[in-house]
């Protein structure tokens, strides 16, 4: 039986660098895809074609190597065979994808989340939105022990405008879209997800490991042994958290004038706390208010990739061109309600 799937890439509105602390995260799902299509084959070959890196991957489904070098697509097979589904027969499968590469807009998530969707449905096994989010999760994250949280899988997966929470039970509410127009920018400048998390993660846990206190509920950072640079980022933390707290309120109220100046308030926290912006992303933004933008903020761990604005639909065009003028490559979007799918589409 051939097959289609595909998964959403993902912008993060507010809650950046808030989920692996337990605290809640808004995300939407975007219209720009990861596809697949799985063909059968008679013998026991998986053959994974990347149209996008013109690369092919064979891999024997009885020998399967380790898992290695942040492979997804392989610690996906791992996981079919530790739970019992890996298919019977081999496939041809074609992947491409919209998203833009290793810029915060989750193409790794929508790749794993596409790929596992079809292989499922390859090999008769039935799962549910939420176990594709959280096996997805555990081939991309818990595999690699690699220092991220679920929103990108749940973005991803589930589709929608959601606020999610994550403590002290995982849960997600589908919000209204509001009616506004939105461009994604791509700085065209790759990103270190991993040294940008040592930073924005790794040191934040280390601190709260120190000196625990309540991030979800405390109203200041307690007195302690910080250092001034210390206390700033866990002063930043709290303030990271009030004003995504705010800007989701505003989102549920439907007042998009307060959206836009939350996104860019919760930019510059990020920006000038969590160091996580670049002059070109500055950039992209500072053109982008200029044009008539509401508001916007760095999207993902940071360091470069993208960033996003929210406009009037009538200056999307216009701020999307101005984006590109400073450098990098500006795309209005839409936020979709479809998440992760599949499709049969012949019998054998």
């Amino acid at each position: 039986m051939t097959l289609a799937a595909s998964a959403p890439g993902r912008i993060c509105l507010f809650g950046e660098h808030q989920d692996y602390l337990g605290l809640p995260v808004t995300a939407a799902a975007i219209n720009l895809r990861c596809r697949v299509d799985l063909m059968p084959r008679k013998d026991r070959l998986a053959v994974f074609q990347y149209s996008d890196f013109h690369s092919v991957e064979r891999l024997d489904l009885d020998a399967l190597p380790p898992r290695s070098g942040r492979n997804y697509a392989l610690s996906v097979l791992h996981l079919a065979r530790e739970q019992g589904w890996l298919p019977l027969r081999g496939f041809d499968m074609m992947v491409r994808s919209d998203i833009p590469r290793a810029a915060g807009t989750s193409s790794s998530t929508a790749f794993v989340l596409a790929i596992t969707a079809a292989l499922a449905a390859h090999a008769g096994h039935s799962l549910t939105p939420m176990e594709q989010v959280r096996l997805a999760h555990q081939a991309e994250v818990v595999a690699f022990q690699e220092p991220g949280g679920m929103m990108d899988h749940l973005a991803c997966g589930l589709g929608g405008l959601r606020a999610m929470s994550f403590s002290p039970n995982l849960s997600t509410e589908v919000l209204a879209k509001p009616d506004i127009a939105w461009v994604l920018g791509d700085s065209l400048t790759p990103k270190d997800t991993l040294k940008v998390l040592a930073h924005a993660k790794g040191r934040r846990l280390d601190l709260l490991s120190r000196m625990p206190f309540d991030v979800a509920n405390a109203t200041e950072v307690p007195d302690g042994p910080w250092a001034a640079d210390e206390r700033a980022l866990l002063d930043a933390t709290l303030a990271n958290r009030d004003i995504s707290a705010a800007g989701t309120r505003a989102l549920i109220a439907g007042d998009v004038e307060r959206v836009g100046a939350h996104l860019s308030a919760h930019h510059a926290i990020l920006r000038d706390a969590l160091r996580l912006s670049t002059p070109r992303i500055e950039a992209m933004l500072e053109q982008a208010m200029k044009h008539g933008a509401l508001g916007g903020k760095i999207n993902g761990s940071g360091g470069g990739g993208c960033c996003f604005v929210m406009c009037r639909p009538a200056d999307a065009e216009e701020i999307a061109a101005a984006m590109s003028a400073a450098g990098g490559l500006g795309m209005p979007i839409a936020l979709t309600d479809r998440g992760v799918v599949v499709q049969k589409l012949t019998s054998p």
